[in-house]
């Protein structure tokens, strides 16, 4: 499992960012500082390739609501 490679504080990271990702995804207008912290700290995480190959898919979603 992905999770498995990552520090306690790395998971903890990436499960806030999820979490602020989830909730501005929802908002009418989403907060485009918060969306792009949380993708700019989820991108400088060294994970393994599944891990980056999600974050850029998480990224593609993501990209609409930031424009």
């Amino acid at each position: 499992s992905t999770a498995q490679n990552f520090c306690e504080e790395d998971k903890q990271t990436v499960s806030e960012c999820i979490e602020v990702i989830k909730n501005e995804a929802v908002e009418n207008k989403p907060k485009k500082g918060m969306l792009k912290t949380a993708l700019s700290t989820l991108t400088a995480l060294k994970g393994t390739a599944e891990f980056v190959a999600a974050v850029m898919a998480l990224i593609q979603f993501v990209e609409p609501l930031i424009h």
